[in-house]
Order: C-alpha cells, then structure tokens, then sequence
C-alpha cells in the first residue's frame, strides 16, 4: 500500500467470516492482508496517553506499542512482517513526512508492510474495528468498510470451541460463558442496527452475511470486488478455512458450519443467547427457534455468570489495559446516538 492507497477495513460480529473475507481479498493482487493491526482499539483509543503524534517523543511510545501488536494477538505471520520489514526509526520519520497524526501513523505503519511497492490496499480484519466507524471514516473518507455479521446461534458454537484450533487453548477456553459470550454478540449487533454512520455512509459500506459468504461464495467474491471497485480475478476462493473452530485446515470455504449450533449447543446455551439478542436477531432477520431448556440449568448459568466475568478479565490481563475502561468497550453498548438505520434498511443491505 501507498500512502495514497485506501484501506480496507472487514469488520462485525465476532466470528463471523472477518478472517475468510481478507484471506478471499488477499489473494488479489491489489491487496494487501497481512492481518488485524487492532490499531484503532490498540492506538487510537489510547490518545489521552500518546496526545496527537505530531511529534517524534509522541510517536515513539504509540510505535513502540504497534511494534508488537500482532504478536500480543497471536499472529505469527504478520509479526514476521513487521520484524522484517518495520524499523522504528524509519517509520517514524515517514509518518512526520505525511504530516503525522493517527491516520498518518497508520497509513505509514500499513504501507511499509507493503515491500512490493505496487501501491496495494491494505486489508484490515480487526472485527473489533466496528466500533470506531466514525473515526476510521473521518480518517480514511474513502476507505472501504465490509461489516459481516452471523447468525448468534453459529457464532456461540464458533466461539465456544475456539479454543480447539487456538495456539492458546486454555485462555481461549477461560473466555467462554453463554450470558458474556450472548452479551458479546448483541453488543456488535446494536452497533450494526444503531449507528447512525452506517446509514450515513452507505455509499462507502457493505454488508455481508456469513452464511451467504460460504454458500455463494463466487457470486459474493464478484461482490467484494464491485464494491472495492477492482476487477475479478479467478484464484480469489482457493483459500483455507484454517480459521475454522472445527477444521484445523481445509482447502476451500468450509460450509458445514451453517445451521451447526443445532447439534453443538445446549438447549440453555441457545436460549440464553436467543433471548438477550431476540429484537436484534429479528431485525437481522434470524428466526428464534423453540427450545426446551431447563430452569435448573438455566439458573445455574445465571448465577455462574459473575464468577466468569472475573475469569475472563483474568483471562484478558494483558490485553484488557485499565479495567474500567476495558468494561465499558466489552460489556456496554458504544455511544451510537441519532436514529440509528431502520430495521428494512439493514436487511435490504444484508441481502
């Protein structure tokens, strides 16, 4: 990527298809995926500490953090890429050549990954991105925005067996609980459903539903480039779907885990999630399905949840920064003030 490239940013829903959507991209030939820089959660949320970057003494503690960011969320390869091709100093003085600032530190940080100098885009798959859409599109008014979104049910099941292709399986498994992992999916949905500059912005956003993705996959790939404005190129679905909670590598897109909740779930397990999330999963068009749970269990997931509250914040230590402000991103629905996008507006853009 060129400093004069616009990104790409796939974000939504947890588990819902972010990382298969920048691995079809990627293969493209003017794109850039290397992995999810978490800059906007990472830096950008950080600003009272690291001030405006418009100087060298600003920049070097936000670059000193960026250095390892791919590392502290387990991306071996894109880690590998910045130690090759990254170097403090260098980047630094790029980013005050291009008038410095956070998008300045971003488009110099994502550009030096680019070593083909073929003026790539860069793919950025952070899904936690979604919460600072306002942001990136003040910065990057031109940038492309791919919000993909999944069915609640699918992604618990996703999100509950994790752990089993994790390179950290037992904090991965630490961060599962029905009521926090339902909370965790309604909290992206209000986002999606609320935020007024997804309605504001539409011109610049794409919506994408994951099991679309993976049954269509050709038709939707041909979508991804209309939208990015570049042309189809034939080698785009031979991924993997090593992303998968279930297949540790698979050639081609994995499809069997539409609908999978149905075997994977508890009957308390899909009532909890199905009932916190009820008015959202029907403005996204997701039937609730009856179950038959029992109080018992139910009650017991209940009173279990503050003890796993603990236990994931233990678990999240070194990633979570200060508590308070950590509980407020992870558990309280983001500021998405104004009327929000009608309910009909977000399922024509689903379709």
């Amino acid at each position: 990527m060129t400093l004069e490239s616009q990104p790409i940013f796939v974000v939504g829903t947890p588990r819902s298809g972010t990382t298969l959507v920048a691995r079809i991209l990627g293969r493209h030939k003017a794109i850039l995926a290397a992995g999810e820089t978490h800059f906007f959660e990472e830096i950008w949320a950080n600003h009272r500490e690291f001030g405006s970057l418009d100087n060298r003494l600003q920049l070097e503690a936000a670059v000193s953090r960026l250095m390892t960011i791919f590392d502290r969320y387990n991306q071996v390869e894109g880690q590998a890429l910045v130690d090759k091709l990254v170097r403090p100093d260098d980047l630094i003085n790029l980013t005050l050549q291009n008038g410095g600032g956070y998008d300045g530190l971003y488009r110099a940080f994502t550009g030096t990954l680019d070593d083909t100098q073929h003026g790539r885009h860069y793919c950025d798959d952070t899904p936690k991105h979604l919460f600072y859409l306002e942001t990136i599109l003040n910065f990057f008014p031109d940038s492309k925005v791919i919000i993909c979104t999944r069915d609640p049910r699918d992604f618990m099941c996703s999100y509950k067996n994790f752990w089993r292709t994790s390179r950290t399986p037992e904090r991965i498994k630490q961060l599962y609980h029905p009521i926090m992992t339902a909370m965790l999916w309604g909290r992206s949905a209000d986002v999606i459903l609320n935020s007024p500059i997804i309605a504001q912005q539409s011109n610049n956003i794409m919506m994408l539903k994951y099991e679309r993705l993976v049954t269509e996959p050709a038709s939707y790939a041909r979508a991804l480039c209309n939208f990015i404005d570049l042309d189809y190129e034939d080698d785009l679905l031979a991924v993997n779907s090593h992303n998968s909670s279930f297949e540790q590598r698979q050639a081609g897109i994995y499809r069997g885990s539409v609908g999978k909740w149905k075997d994977c779930l508890a009957p308390e397990e899909a009532w909890w999630i199905q009932t916190i999330n009820r008015e959202s999963m029907h403005k996204m068009g997701y039937d609730q399905v009856h179950t038959s749970p029992s109080p018992i269990k139910l009650a017991a997931i209940l009173f279990s949840a503050p003890a796993a509250l603990f236990r994931i914040l233990k678990a999240n230590r070194g990633r979570r920064g200060p508590l308070f402000p950590y509980l407020m991103r992870r558990i309280f629905p983001a500021n998405t003030t104004g009327k929000g996008v009608e309910s009909h507006r977000v399922n024509g853009l689903l379709e």
